[in-house]
């Protein structure tokens, strides 16, 4: 089966756990493997390695299960080259990343890694939002006048 690849993202974790939890959901139902991939670009991210490497494993740990292989890798380059470049390596069934939903200027200027990755990557993309907007219900006591 082909891996199911999930980009994790550590500043993301507490509102993004969404990528790790969908990526194991799919890979679970269609009996793949699990890769959790994070990438550390040594221009923007002065994290260690070896840091990062322990914090995915605990990541792995917590969802691994009977019959789901999860491996782990830590990639360093660019953040949407490296997806992209181990999705192709591996053989990747599907991709699955976070947006964080940044729009207008800085969107449309800088791009963003999730659409980098949606425009070079030839296999299915699911991107799953990290910072949803709240559903606030509807007030029963508004009065509507239309």
């Amino acid at each position: 089966m082909k891996p199911i690849i999930a980009a994790v993202d550590f500043p993301d974790l507490g509102q993004g756990q969404g990528v790790v939890s969908m990526a194991t959901d799919l890979a679970r139902g269609l009996e793949s493997p699990l890769v959790l991939l994070h990438v550390v670009d040594p221009e923007r991210d002065p994290e260690s390695a070896e840091d990062n490497e322990e914090l995915l494993e605990k990541i792995a740990e917590h969802v691994r299960t009977p019959g789901l292989t999860v491996i782990t890798l830590v990639a360093r380059g660019g953040h949407a080259a490296q997806i992209v470049a181990t999705a192709r390596r591996m053989g990747a069934g599907m991709l699955v990343v976070g947006r964080h939903g940044r729009s207008g200027l800085r969107s449309l200027l800088m791009g963003s890694t999730s659409q980098e990755v949606l425009r070079d990557l030839p296999c299915p993309v699911t991107v799953v939002p990290l910072a949803p907007e709240p559903i606030t219900p509807p007030d029963p006591t508004a009065v509507s006048y239309m």
